[in-house]
C-alpha cells in the first residue's frame, strides 16, 4: 500500500523571524496564519508552540479565529517538574479548540526514537501532541495513561515543510493545502527547540512531531525483537566470526568471510525490521569481530605451539 503523506509542517524559519520580526510573534500573526490555513482547506492544525499568557491585543484576534473554525486545531501544552501548563485559549465552550503535549521522550543521546506515551495529570490523562492529531483526523476520542510496550517510530524521507511567510504572503496555493494535516512549529534552530537526529544532525522538534504523526498514519509501530532471539543471533554471528578465521587460511580469504558476515547479519537485520522487529545490529557486528578476534588469538597460540 503507498504510504500517506498528507503531514505538512508550517515552518518559523529565519525568512520568518527576520520578516515578521523577533520571537514571539505577536498573536496577530497567528490570528492570520491559522485564518489562511482554514481557508486553504486544511483537515487539522496542531500548533507546536505555547501559548502560555496573554500578551497583546493580538490574543482577541487569535481566540476570534479559534473560536470560529470550524477546522480542529490543537494547541501546545507541557508538563514539567511535574506541573502542567497549558494555552490560555482553550476554550471549553469551542469544541474544535483543544491542547496536547508536546513533550516527547528522547534517549540519553538525545535523539528520539520512541513513541512519546500519555501522561497523566492533575487526575486527567493527556495525550502527546501527534497522538491527539492522529485521533482527530481519525475520529477517536480519549487517552489512555495505561503502560504499553515501548514502540518505535521511523523517520520518513522527507517531510513537506513550508515557511509561515510563505503560507501568510500567499506564495502556497490552496491546491498545496487542501486536505492536508497542518503542524506549526519552530524550523529555526536559533529557537533552540530541536532534537538530535538518527544520523546526529540537529533536527527541529515540529519535524519530530511531524515524523510521529507519519508513523501513526502508516501504522509503523517497530517492536523489539524478544531478547531470547537477539541473543541467539548474536550467538549465531559470534559463530560465524570464528569460523570465517578457522575455516580459511588465507588472510584475504578470511576478510571476505568476515565481510559476508557482517553484510549477512544487516541483511537479517533488515529481513526482521520489515517485519517490525528492531534487532540490534551494532551487537551482531561486535559478536562478529569478537568472534573472529578470538578465534586469530586461538589460532596464533596453536601455531606457536
Amino acid at each position: 500500500t503507498e504510504s500517506r503523506n498528507e503531514v505538512v509542517v508550517v515552518g518559523i524559519d529565519d525568512a520568518s523571524l527576520q520578516y515578521l520580526g523577533a520571537w514571539p510573534f505577536d498573536r496577530e500573526i497567528f490570528s492570520r496564519l491559522t485564518d489562511t490555513l482554514i481557508d486553504g482547506g486544511v483537515k487539522a492544525i496542531a500548533y507546536d508552540v505555547l501559548f502560555l499568557e496573554t500578551r497583546s491585543e493580538g490574543d482577541a484576534l487569535f481566540k476570534g479565529v479559534l473560536t470560529d473554525s470550524k477546522t480542529p486545531v490543537i494547541l501546545g501544552a507541557k508538563i514539567a517538574s511535574g506541573k502542567y501548563y497549558s494555552s490560555f485559549l482553550v476554550d471549553s465552550t469551542a469544541t474544535k479548540i483543544t491542547s496536547a503535549l508536546v513533550n516527547v521522550s528522547p534517549d540519553k543521546d538525545g535523539k528520539v526514537r520512541v513513541y512519546p506515551r500519555a501522561l497523566q495529570t492533575e487526575g486527567v490523562c493527556k495525550n502527546p501532541l501527534a497522538l491527539a492529531l492522529f485521533n482527530v483526523i481519525s475520529f477517536k476520542e480519549g487517552a489512555s495513561c495505561e503502560k504499553e510496550e515501548v514502540s518505535y517510530f521511523r523517520y520518513p524521507e522527507e517531510v513537506t515543510t513550508y515557511s509561515a511567510l510563505d503560507i501568510l504572503n500567499g506564495k502556497v496555493g490552496k491546491d498545496l493545502l487542501q486536505g492536508k494535516i497542518i503542524l506549526i512549529g519552530s524550523t529555526s534552530l536559533d529557537l533552540n527547540d530541536f532534537f538530535v537526529s538518527l544520523t546526529g544532525e540537529k533536527i527541529p522538534g515540529v519535524i519530530v512531531h511531524a515524523s510521529i504523526l507519519t508513523s501513526l498514519l502508516n501504522n509503523e509501530q517497530d517492536k523489539e525483537a524478544p531478547k531470547v532471539l537477539s541473543l541467539l543471533l548474536i550467538f549465531i554471528f559470534s559463530i560465524g566470526g570464528t569460523l570465517a578465521i578457522l575455516v580459511t587460511r588465507k588472510v584475504h580469504h578470511q576478510i571476505e568471510s568476515i565481510i559476508f558476515a557482517i553484510v549477512a547479519s544487516l541483511a537479517v537485520t533488515a529481513l526482521f525490521f520489515s517485519k517490525k522487529l528492531i534487532v540490534p545490529f551494532p551487537w551482531l557486528v561486535a559478536a562478529i569481530l569478537l568472534g573472529a578476534g578470538y578465534a586469530l588469538l586461538f589460532k596464533i597460540r596453536h601455531e606457536k605451539k
